[in-house]
């Protein structure tokens, strides 16, 4: 299954970080990574909705300044991967 990786940058701060991943856990979002300034968040590229994800960050989170990039991660054997 392929996956969509959506990094999306503000200034760090933990409940900011957990608010988001609430959020994007309702969007299907699988599991999130905490960054410096940010997270990572992975979805399966058919449930990726970059409307639903605008519109979530204008109406639910627009007190944050929050920015986004994204990027497909072709199938891999992920267990393989977090062992090595």
């Amino acid at each position: 299954m392929n996956y969509i990786g959506v990094t999306f940058h503000f200034k760090s701060d933990d409940v900011q970080n957990e608010i988001l991943m609430a959020y994007l856990a309702e969007l299907e979002y699988e599991s999130f990574e905490e960054k410096d300034d940010g997270v990572l968040a992975y979805v399966q590229e058919p449930l990726f909705d970059e409307e639903a994800l605008k519109e979530l960050l204008k109406t639910n989170l627009s007190a944050m300044d929050i920015w986004y990039n994204y990027e497909k991660i072709d199938d891999r054997n992920w267990n393989e991967l977090w062992e090595s």
